[in-house]
């Protein structure tokens, strides 16, 4: 098992479990990780040197993460959008009509998240705790089914959300 698969593992119980009372600390910690996912995918576009793409990766990944922290509904609009656009990349589908689909419930799942803040974030922590655990354990095992991916994530955060909606009642 490697150190990123256990912090992973790491991360994504928190998210599953206490992400509606870590929120800000998870967003930021969310929003560093896909800021510095972002650059992985969008800086090899401008230059190929690896050195250069992880270091501005990363300088991507803490201002996603400050900006997250900072600007709290910013922050819940990301991982909202993150989380739904994620869930779609495993659909077997063009991948065009993959990003533009993942896009649309991307802005939409990031709408309801600043309306309707508490459940949409007890939701989407678990979403994202979720698809994270399932991912790092299916990587670990060596074995690769989307469709296990979906299902397993679901009924993980189906559990999890279950967790934190008994632990955080409305006030």
């Amino acid at each position: 098992m490697t150190i990123q698969a256990i912090i992973n593992i790491l991360i994504a119980l928190a998210a599953c479990l206490y992400g509606y009372r870590l929120n800000k600390v998870l967003i930021a910690i969310i929003g560093f990780y896909y800021g510095y996912q972002l650059g992985l995918m969008f800086l090899p576009a401008i230059t190929l040197d690896g050195t250069l793409i992880q270091i501005l990766s990363i300088v991507i990944a803490l201002l996603v993460a400050i900006i997250s922290y900072n600007m709290y509904l910013v922050g819940i609009f990301i991982i909202c959008f993150a989380t739904a656009y994620s869930l779609c990349s495993g659909l077997q589908i063009d991948e065009t009509f993959r990003i533009i689909i993942g896009a649309v419930f991307g802005f939409i799942a990031g709408g309801l998240g600043v309306s309707f803040t508490r459940p949409i974030i007890i939701i989407t922590t678990s979403l994202a705790g979720a698809y994270l655990l399932i991912d790092t354990i299916v990587k670990l095992v060596g074995f690769s089914n989307s469709l296990f991916i979906t299902i397993g994530t679901l009924f993980v955060a189906l559990l999890a959300s279950s967790f934190q909606f008994s632990r955080n009642p409305e006030n």
